[in-house]
């Protein structure tokens, strides 16, 4: 992750910072601890890393879909609401055994796996976004299968042609 996340939290009736970047966390602009340092575990997809702060005990969540968030006592420090780790829905598969079929039908190779593997990722992402509705996660992340789709037909239907016109 090329941004660099902050937070300025309170514990204990102190304030300290804690800042995210380089896979690193860093407190109080000490030196940088990496996140294999901290305790963890994993919940609904997401990897749950204890950090120990004066006493007290914040947790940082990384998701690859969504970005990472920082949370005491269940409450996420950016927005000072409740939070509870994204569980990708179930029918996020329908479209990731689409993308594995285009793969498979459509566009192998490096360029086909590159492509479905960013549409299946995309598609993911939309899936965990808690500010939009079911239904239309489930329409864009169509649509964006279908924009997918029609791409890695004219990139076949284009080499096949190379191919065969050598």
């Amino acid at each position: 992750m090329a941004k660099e996340l902050s937070w300025n939290i309170e514990s204990q009736g102190t304030t300290h910072q804690i800042k995210f970047s380089k896979n690193q966390i860093y407190i109080d602009a000490m030196e940088g601890m990496k996140l294999k340092e901290f305790q963890s575990k994993k919940i609904n997809g997401h990897t749950e890393y204890a950090i120990p702060v004066n006493g007290d005990t914040f947790y940082f969540y990384v998701n690859p879909y969504t970005a990472p968030v920082l949370t005491h006592d269940g409450v996420d420090c950016k927005t000072n609401e409740p939070f509870v780790p994204t569980k990708l829905p179930k029918w996020i598969w329908v479209f990731w055994i689409l993308y594995i079929i285009d793969f498979m039908l459509l566009c192998g190779g490096a360029l086909g796996g590159a492509m479905n593997a960013g549409g299946a990722y995309l598609s993911a992402a939309i899936a965990s976004d808690k500010k939009k509705s079911t239904a239309a996660k489930v329409f864009i992340c169509l649509g964006m299968w279908l924009v997918f789709t029609v791409i890695e037909f004219i990139v076949a239907f284009f080499a096949t042609k190379a191919l065969y016109s050598l």
